[in-house]
């Protein structure tokens, strides 16, 4: 299923993302690969990753944008 492939590719950056908060590896990679999940998994546009999840499953989006959110929080400066 495109969806849950999609929803795992997010979930890989989202851990890059905190993984790179708490190594002081790049205080911008962090913060980068958020703004990357938000444009590529969760815009329900044209051929983007985030059309994938919203069209196949809309409770997997909602989680998507619910752990993303969490995400975000945590790569805050």
């Amino acid at each position: 299923d495109f969806a849950m492939i999609s929803y795992w590719g997010l979930v890989s950056v989202l851990i890059l993302s905190i993984v790179a908060k708490l190594l002081p590896i790049d205080p911008l990679l962090s913060r980068y690969a958020v703004y990357y999940a938000i444009w590529n998994y969760l815009i329900p546009f044209s051929q983007l990753h985030g059309s994938k999840i919203f069209f196949g499953s809309k409770p997997l989006y909602v989680n998507a944008i619910v752990i993303t959110g969490i995400a975000a929080l945590i790569a805050r400066p």
